[in-house]
């Protein structure tokens, strides 16, 4: 099993929604408003000088190359970094 985080500017909020309903993904949590200096973005840390703030989606998932690919289609038609989806994934095991 897979463990997925994705961090994304809030106003991508929707589109990460769209593609976890479409691919059926069931078992995630969103955090919501969390400052962030992500490697290859600017900060958000919902200041004057950094203003904005980032959600992330925690997923576990069996199989996660139909959602790997979902996010690179999307990376490739973005109009500017600020809209970049990042995905970071792991092996996890759950406790039974």
């Amino acid at each position: 099993m897979k463990m997925i985080y994705i961090t994304y500017n809030v106003s991508v909020t929707d589109e990460i929604q769209k593609i976890l309903q479409e691919l059926e993904v069931e078992n995630y949590q969103i955090f919501e408003n969390i400052l962030a200096k992500t490697s290859g973005s600017v900060p958000r840390l919902n200041t004057p000088v950094w203003p904005g703030m980032n959600n992330s989606v925690l997923i576990q998932i069996q199989e996660p190359s139909d959602l790997q690919e979902r996010i690179q289609q999307y990376n490739q038609t973005i109009r500017d970094d600020s809209e970049k989806i990042f995905y970071y994934q792991w092996e996890i095991e759950p406790l039974t």
